[in-house]
C-alpha cells in the first residue's frame, strides 16, 4: 500500500473508525455485564440480608453504573462528530472514546470479579468469559499508552495553534483599528484645513494656531500622519509628502478624497464617555486576578477580609462595582478622579486611609496623597494608554490619549513620577487593552 502520508498518519486514518466501532461494542458489552452481575447477586443473602442491600455492594454497583453511562455518553459524543468535517488522519474524539471505554471495561471487569468472589474464577460460571471478552475488545486499534501519547501530542498542538490563531486575530484587529484611526486623522486634517497649512512647512504650534485647534492635539495628529508617510518631518517642522501634495493640488482627486473623508468622524469630538467607562470596568477583572498575581503580596492582600481599595481613576464608579463583584469581601471606595472626593459616603471614607490598593488617575490628586493613604506594603496603580515610538501604533495611542484626556503620558514618565513621589518597587505591567499600568509600592 502506498499512501501520500507518513506511516503513522496512514494507520491512524485506517484506525479512526475501527476505534469508534470497538468503543461502541465495549459499551454494549459493559451494559450486559452489569445487568448479568446484578441479576446474579439478586438472589444471594449474607447474614440474613440480601447482598444488594449491603452498602459496600451498592457502592460498587453504583461505580459500575456510572462507568457504563459515562462510557455511553462519550461514545455518543464521538459518534456525533462523524456527521461533520473530520481530520483526515486523526480523530481525537474516537481515540478518546476508545481509550476511556477500555479503561472502564477493565475497571468494571475487576469490580465484577470482586463481587462474584470465587465464582469469578470458575470456568462453569460466565464471569471469567465476560471479563476475558471485555479485555479482548481493548487490545486492537492501538495500545492504551500509545493512544494517550497521541492525545497528548494532539492537545499540545491544538492549544498552540489556537494561541497562534488568537494572536493573528489580535494583530488583524489592531491593524484595522490603527488604519481606522489613521484615516480618521487624515479626514479631520483635511476638513480643518490642517493639510493645507502644511503645503508650506510649519511647526505643530504654528499649524495649530492657524486652524484654531489645541496644539497638543495637532501635534499628535501630525505624528500619526508622519507614521503613515503622508507627512514628512523636517526637523521641528512638518510638510506634506510629494504624493499627498499632488492629490491636494489636483481638483478632481482632492474632491474624491474629501468625499470619502466625510464618512469619518471628526477628531475634535470627544471620545464617548460610555466607551471609556466600559474600558475601565473591563480592567477590573485584570486588576483583581492577573495584575494581583504579578505584584508582590497583592493577591493575598486583596483576598483578606479587611481589604480596602480606592478607585479614583477614570470610570471609578463602574470599576468599583466590578471590583466589588470580583472581591466580595473587600471594602471598595470610589472617588472622583479630578478632586478625589468620594462618590458615595462622607469624607471619612478617604480620611480613614489604610488602603491596600489605590487606582488613581495620571492627572488627579497628588501621588504623595495616595502614598499616605496606603497601608505599608500597599500598591498604587496609574494607567496610561500611550505608547512610545514613531510607528503608527505609538502615534495613534498618544493621539487617543490627547483626544480623551488632553495629554499623553508615557509609561516611563509615570514610573519616574512614582519614584519621585517616594514609591518603591516600581513596575510597568502591560494590560490586555493595549495600555500599561505603572505600579508603585509603599515600602514603609
Amino acid at each position: 500500500m502506498v499512501a501520500d502520508a507518513d506511516a503513522l498518519s496512514a494507520m491512524n486514518a485506517y484506525l479512526r473508525n475501527r476505534r469508534l466501532m470497538t468503543a461502541c461494542a465495549a459499551v454494549g458489552h459493559l451494559r450486559g455485564l452489569l445487568d448479568a452481575c446484578i441479576l446474579a447477586l439478586a438472589g444471594r443473602r449474607r447474614g440474613g440480608r440480601g447482598v444488594l442491600e449491603l452498602p459496600n455492594v451498592q457502592r460498587t454497583v453504583g461505580e459500575m453504573y456510572a462507568a457504563v453511562h459515562t462510557s455511553r455518553a462519550i461514545v455518543h459524543r464521538a459518534l456525533a462528530t462523524t456527521s461533520g468535517p473530520r481530520d483526515g488522519f486523526f480523530d481525537p474524539m474516537a481515540t478518546v472514546a476508545k481509550e476511556f471505554v477500555a479503561e472502564q471495561a477493565i475497571r468494571v471487569g475487576r469490580a465484577v470479579m470482586d463481587l462474584q468472589g470465587g465464582e469469578g474464577y470458575m470456568s462453569r460460571q460466565p464471569w471469567e468469559r465476560y471479563v476475558r471478552d471485555a479485555l479482548g475488545l481493548i487490545g486492537g486499534q492501538g495500545a492504551q499508552e500509545l493512544l494517550l501519547i497521541q492525545l497528548g501530542q494532539h492537545a499540545a498542538l491544538e492549544v498552540e495553534q489556537r494561541q497562534v490563531r488568537m494572536e493573528r486575530a489580535q494583530h488583524t484587529i489592531a491593524d484595522l483599528s490603527m488604519g481606522w484611526w489613521a484615516y480618521t486623522t487624515l479626514a479631520s486634517a483635511l476638513e480643518t484645513g490642517l493639510l493645507d497649512e502644511l503645503l508650506t512647512p510649519a511647526t505643530a504650534a504654528e499649524a495649530a494656531g492657524r486652524v484654531g485647534s489645541a496644539p497638543a492635539l495637532v501635534e499628535e495628529m501630525l505624528h500619526v500622519l508622519a507614521a503613515t508617510g503622508l507627512v514628512r518631518r523636517l526637523g521641528e517642522r512638518f510638510a506634506l509628502s510629494d504624493g499627498l501634495e499632488a492629490i491636494l493640488t489636483t481638483g478632481p482627486r482632492r474632491a474624491a478624497l474629501a468625499s470619502d473623508a466625510r464618512s469619518a468622524g471628526p477628531l475634535r469630538d470627544p471620545e464617548p464617555v460610555d466607551a471609556r467607562v466600559e474600558a475601565a470596568a473591563a480592567l477590573g477583572g485584570f486588576v483583581a486576578v492577573e495584575l494581583a498575581r504579578q505584584l508582590d503580596g497583592l493577591d493575598e492582600r486583596l483576598n483578606r477580609p479587611d481589604a480596602r481599595l480606592l478607585c479614583a481613576g477614570e470610570g471609578a464608579a463602574r470599576l468599583a462595582v466590578e471590583l466589588c463583584r470580583r472581591l466580595p469581601a473587600a471594602h471598595v471606595v470610589a472617588a472622583d478622579p479630578q478632586d478625589g472626593r468620594p462618590l458615595a459616603g462622607g469624607p471619612d471614607e478617604l480620611d480613614a486611609g489604610g488602603f491596600d490598593v489605590a487606582w488613581i488617575a495620571a492627572e488627579g490628586p497628588g501621588l504623595e496623597a495616595a502614598l499616605r493613604s496606603l497601608r505599608p506594603g500597599g500598591w498604587a496603580l496609574v494607567r496610561t494608554s500611550s505608547a512610545p515610538g514613531a510607528d503608527l501604533r505609538g502615534a495613534v495611542s498618544r493621539l487617543r490619549s490627547v483626544r480623551r484626556e488632553g495629554h499623553a503620558r508615557l509609561p516611563d514618565e509615570l514610573a519616574r513620577a512614582l519614584e519621585a513621589a517616594g514609591y518603591g518597587a516600581v513596575r510597568l505591567v502591560p494590560d490586555p487593552l493595549g495600555g500599561t499600568f505603572a505600579a508603585g509600592r509603599r515600602t514603609r
